[in-house]
This record gives C-alpha cells, sequence and structure tokens, in this order.
C-alpha cells in the first residue's frame, strides 16, 4: 500500500489506514483519511506532513496518495520570555 517510505509502514500505519479499505470512496473518506495520516505522522514528531491532493482512480477503486514530509533546518522564536532559550532549543 505505501511504499518507499519507513515512517508509513508496519503494522500500527496499517491498522490506521485499514478502515478506510474496502470504503465507498467520498470526499468525507479522503478528508478522514488525510487528517489520520497527518495525526499519526505528528504522533511520531513529523512537524510538517501534508497529503497531497488523491490521485482516484474510480473504474479500480483505487485512491492514491503521496505524503510530503518537510523539515525544519532553524526555528527562531521572539518574544519569548515565558522559558529559557536553551530549553526551547533542547525541544
Amino acid at each position: 500500500m505505501f511504499s518507499n517510505s519507513i515512517t508509513f509502514s508496519g503494522h500500527d500505519f496499517e491498522s490506521l489506514v485499514s478502515k478506510f479499505e474496502n470504503q465507498p470512496i467520498s470526499l468525507r473518506l479522503i478528508n478522514e483519511l488525510k487528517s489520520d495520516i497527518i495525526k499519526y505522522g505528528k504522533s511520531r514528531g513529523l512537524l510538517l506532513i501534508e497529503p497531497s491532493q488523491p490521485a482516484v482512480n474510480l473504474e479500480a477503486g483505487e485512491l492514491r496518495l503521496a505524503i510530503i514530509v518537510g523539515k525544519y533546518s532553524r526555528i527562531h522564536i521572539k518574544g519569548n520570555k515565558w522559558f529559557n532559550d536553551s530549553l526551547i532549543e533542547k525541544k
């Protein structure tokens, strides 16, 4: 189902997406799937994650999403008055 992906593979992910298999393709199903994928990625430390607009083949009953994962190279925080900078940098 999901190829060439370490983060989006394994029993946990397969369990997550299995509830969407063999269901009629609808806008609601697509939005729920995308939302669940985002939550799954964020729960594994991926802050920037965006499932693409799906490619749908209704004749085959197939829905394909590309999952785009981004990375932060640097974060600059301004106006920090509650926490010490080194504590934020560690997180």
